[in-house]
């Protein structure tokens, strides 16, 4: 790999996540001499024509082979729709199987793997962490972490809210981020429970799981298809933290029984790329984290700084969102009827042909009666 600067990237997919995500930030870093986007590939002609027009100074390619063969990359980005990972650099992607194949092929290359979690580099959560490797709020006793909105990502198919081409709903899409967020804060998670409100064949837009870490227990709840009261509590036996989830530089604590007062934020990453920083910036916006996690990949790959988040800690998240999918129970939905809960939980992807003729000869006998 070239890690001379400016540093070549590559990047596999040009579709919304490039687009959306990465592109501001890798012109920036262009723009700064920082890098050179040298090679851009896609299936998709379309895509590959607004990359072209994005990045004139790139070769973008339909074929990955070239990527691949091309030495001078120095960083790669991964950008293509989740379930095409494993075809493409067997990634850490929507299986601890995909994400143990790009450990091992990463190790016997002799690659760096950087996984992208955006949200270690937001300034309050850093914060937070800080707070609580401090002991600011005393010994952390619980936690409760909420996070909800209606689907708005640009998708092209269903593919997304089908379980054989997604790999799950929610909890795969904003649970990942959220799971690797706890155990960055506490530790090691174990799962205690989960429920969904997935019918067979489709996906979750409704996940519930509540995790022990080795102090610390708490229930997370996200959603796809309703705006909740998003946000993270954070219960110490000498005080708080809260941090509404959507913004990144607000976080509030309180001691017990005073007010909410808001906390100065101090977090910062290395903005440049010298063997010692000289600029360390505090991002303003999800953009800006986005192109410091960027920035923190390259100093990995010129000064053997350490990379975002491994490839161990991206599995360990994988582990558990697939333990809470095999023991995934029914979302109770208390909303609705009960006969309409029965058909709900009869049709959830977890339950068996037994409770399928439990609940339709419970129904059919009622449905009698009433006649």
């Amino acid at each position: 790999m070239s890690t001379s600067i400016p540093i070549p990237v590559g990047a596999i997919g040009c579709g919304a996540a490039l687009e959306l995500l990465y592109a501001g930030g890798l012109r920036r870093l262009e723009a700064r001499g920082c890098i050179r986007v040298a090679v851009l590939a896609d299936a998709s002609e379309s895509r590959r024509s607004w990359a072209s027009s994005t990045f004139p100074g790139a070769r973008v390619d339909s074929d990955l082979s070239r990527l691949y063969a091309d030495r001078e990359v120095g960083l790669t980005i991964v950008a293509s729709p989740p379930p095409l990972h494993s075809q493409h650099v067997e990634p850490i992607a929507d299986t601890v199987a995909n994400g143990a194949k790009i450990i091992a092929a990463a190790k016997d290359s002799q690659r760096l793997l950087g996984i992208g979690m955006t949200r270690r580099f937001y300034p309050c959560l850093a914060e937070a962490r800080a707070w609580i490797m401090d002991g600011r709020i005393g010994r952390v006793l619980s936690y409760s972490y909420r996070e909800g909105g209606v689907y708005s990502w640009p998708v092209k198919s269903v593919a997304p809210f089908r379980r054989e081409s997604s790999g799950g709903g929610v909890l795969l899409d904003k649970g990942v981020h959220v799971l690797d967020l706890l155990s960055w804060l506490f530790g090691p998670a174990v799962l205690v429970g989960a429920q969904d409100d997935s019918w067979s064949g489709g996906v979750e837009g409704n996940s519930v799981v509540t995790l022990a870490h080795q102090e610390v227990e708490g229930r997370v709840q996200l959603s796809w298809d309703q705006d909740i009261n998003s946000a993270f509590l954070i219960r110490g036996d000498r005080g708080d933290l809260m941090i509404p989830v959507g913004p990144i530089d607000i976080l509030y604590s309180r001691r017990h029984g005073g007010a909410w007062s808001l906390v100065p934020i101090a977090a910062a990453w290395p903005g440049d790329l010298s063997a010692i920083p000289r600029v360390f910036q505090q991002p303003k916006n999800y953009y800006d984290c986005i192109e410091l996690q960027l920035t923190q990949m390259l100093r990995a790959i010129l000064h053997g700084d350490p990379v975002p988040v491994d490839g161990e800690a991206a599995i360990q998240t994988l582990e558990l969102i697939s333990k809470a999918y095999n023991s995934a129970t029914w979302l109770d939905q208390t909303w609705i009827p009960s006969e309409e809960k029965a058909v709900s939980r009869m049709k959830h992807w977890r339950a068996s042909a037994s409770q399928y003729q439990e609940v339709v000869s419970s129904l059919s006998s009622r449905r009698y009666r009433a006649c």
